[in-house]
């Protein structure tokens, strides 16, 4: 299947962005690679495209919460709404945010019963 990845930019405000971008044929190996506004990018309107969006580690933060056992039991089998789960994690987080939680965009793994006694990387 064919693949395009792309390297989003950090937002300037200023002028629409361009992107580093790769095109594989086959998902496998590179094809044509090179820098272009979205509307130049290659294999546009390409059926069975999977496009591969890769963010900047500026544009990341990783923050470790402990949260009620409740609510991620809850969280963790389904069971809980995302509007209350996001509402959770913005509230957990506000001290630590840079920019409004409705701004953000949050992905939550748990940590496993190794990964929550191994604090070399915290």
């Amino acid at each position: 299947m064919p693949t395009l990845i792309l390297q989003l930019p950090l937002p300037t405000g200023t002028e629409a962005p361009a992107y580093d971008y790769v095109l594989s044929p086959d998902g496998q190996q590179a094809g044509s690679h090179g820098h272009a506004v979205a509307a130049m990018l290659p294999a546009q309107g390409a059926r069975h495209l999977e496009v591969v969006a890769v963010l900047p580690v500026q544009a990341l933060s990783w923050h470790r919460l402990t949260l009620p056992e409740r609510v991620l039991r809850g969280m963790l089998s389904g069971r809980t709404e995302p509007a209350r789960i996001r509402s959770v994690l913005a509230g957990a987080l506000e001290e630590r945010l840079l920019d409004e939680p409705d701004q953000l965009h949050f992905a939550v793994f748990a940590a496993t019963p190794l990964d929550a006694g191994d604090t070399s990387n915290a």
